[in-house]
Order: C-alpha cells, then structure tokens, then sequence
C-alpha cells in the first residue's frame, strides 16, 4: 500500500497523523500540503530530541552518524558533467522551465545550488528560469561543499 497506506479509510487513525508522507501508490487523493520532504524552507519539522543514533554492538559497534564532508555541490556538478551535451541541454531546458513558475527567493536559493554545482549548470537553468545571475552568484558563494 505504501505510505499512504493510513489515508485509506479501513486503516486511518483517529488521530491526526503528521508524518508528511504524500503521494505514491496509495494516494486518494488526501493531500493537505505541497511539503513531502524534510528539511523544508515553507514548514520546517523539527528533529525529534529523542531519536538517538544507534551504536548497537555487534563484532564492533554499528554507527550512524553524520557524515563530516558530505560535498553535495561535487557530487551534483560530476554528475552533471557526466552528461552528454544534449543531456545537458535538456535538464537545463526542463529544470528552468520548472523553476520558472517558483517563488523568487525558493528560485534563487535553487539555483545558486546548481551554480555551485557547475557554473554551466547553474547559468543556463538561471537564463531558462529568468533569474538573476548576479543575485544567484552572490548566494552561491556564501556556499561551502
């Protein structure tokens, strides 16, 4: 059934469920937000204190935990180098026409991440989505990898 599995009526609680899981298999169609992900900007859902990493003992001991370099703007800028020049040139075409119909500051935020990734990147989705560059390259640079 998947995550919506709760919104069916056999198996909704009859308490409010807040645990932002939306769309999928099961969807009827029970939607109250465009938000279905964590972290978000628009309603942030705080970190539950409670929740603890694990460190359950095995030959060793097992560990969750954050990893120190994450380096997402590498990882995003290989990966759109990895494309082929008409790969390219559709994602940017399709991303900026995506990011077009956003709110300004979700836009700009948006594409100084693709700008960091790969000025290329973030350049031709900036144009595609009429933003403005010299704004996306000033909050690019407050970025770190």
């Amino acid at each position: 059934i998947g995550a919506n599995g709760l919104s069916l009526p056999v198996n909704r609680p009859r308490v409010a469920v807040n645990n932002g899981n939306q769309d999928g298999q099961g969807n009827i169609g029970q939607t109250t937000s465009g938000v279905n992900y964590e972290p978000s900007r628009l309603q942030p859902r705080p970190q539950d204190t409670a929740a603890r990493y694990s460190e359950l003992p095995l030959s060793g001991t097992t560990q969750q935990a954050k990893i120190t370099r994450e380096q997402n703007f590498k990882q995003a800028g290989e990966l759109y180098r990895s494309y082929s020049k008409k790969d390219r040139a559709d994602l940017v075409q399709s991303f900026g026409e995506s990011l077009a119909t956003t709110d300004t500051e979700s836009k700009h935020l948006m594409l100084s991440f693709l700008y960091k990734a790969d000025p290329e990147y973030g350049t031709g989705v900036t144009r595609v989505a009429r933003g403005d560059l010299s704004r996306v390259k000033q909050l690019a640079s407050s970025l770190q990898d």
